[in-house]
């Protein structure tokens, strides 16, 4: 994943919660920010006292503009579309108060969903992907935050540190590798079926007792490929035959 590790820390992932897709109004309930350099949450909820609509979209906003003119760029989950995303929010003020806001999240912004169908093709993961993302890595909360429903920013920052760390779980490299371990039980399936019927197959305890080595000894040998071995999880297994005959050099 070059593009996140390329990222430096003056970055903020940007949330928002608005009402049901295809409702008549186009509400927005909350706006969620997550500075990466200060590792801080911030909210601005509307729920008629602390502000009003218009006022949390205008703080968050103000926010967003601070940090961008600081040379911050803004994260976020598929805010791409005419319904949700700053073409949304800058309709929804405009009718709100009948002034412009100006939201723009330029163009060095990441959409994180689109990098990964970029990365990882268009079957890493199936619909709803961030969901299923979340429950394929087995994400939770695991710390008290500041905010009261900020659980899907919260995912989404992981998500990104997992992408960035090239740790985060999909269907396609889940599937290759188990894809690997099955060729490695096919390859030692192949080996057996070719080897004499008098054939065994040794672990290490039994190859080091064989050869009267060390386990150190072993290790090397392994490590520069001077013994033929398969490996299937984290165990190795080695043909009697090829022993013998490393024992014959």
């Amino acid at each position: 994943m070059e593009v996140l590790k390329k990222v430096n820390k003056n970055l903020i992932v940007v949330h928002y919660d608005r009402n049901n897709f295809g409702e008549l109004s186009d509400v927005v309930l909350a706006l969620y920010l997550y500075n990466y350099l200060t590792d801080e949450y911030l909210s601005f909820e509307f729920d008629n006292s602390r502000y009003t609509e218009s006022k949390a979209i205008k703080a968050c906003t103000n926010e967003i503009q601070r940090l961008q003119s600081q040379g911050f760029i803004i994260v976020h989950w598929n805010q791409n579309r005419p319904e949700y995303g700053p073409q949304h929010i800058n309709k929804r003020y405009k009718h709100l108060t009948g002034n412009d806001l100006g939201l723009d999240y330029g163009e060095t912004q990441i959409n994180l969903a689109g990098l990964l169908f970029d990365v990882y093709g268009d079957d890493y993961i199936s619909h709803p992907r961030l969901d299923n993302l979340i429950s394929l890595n087995n994400f939770k909360i695991e710390r008290e935050g500041p905010l009261k429903n900020f659980e899907r920013l919260n995912h989404i920052v992981k998500i990104f540190y997992a992408a960035q760390n090239e740790t985060l779980k999909t269907k396609s490299n889940l599937a290759l590798e188990l894809e690997k371990k099955q060729e490695m039980i096919d390859r030692l399936k192949v080996e057996l079926k070719l080897a004499q019927s008098d054939e065994k197959v040794l672990d290490r305890s039994e190859v080091i007792e064989l050869l009267g080595v060390s386990e150190g000894t072993l290790s090397n040998w392994v490590r520069n490929n001077e013994i033929p071995y398969t490996r299937i999880g984290r165990r190795l297994f080695f043909l009697k035959s090829r022993i013998l005959t490393k024992m014959a050099e």
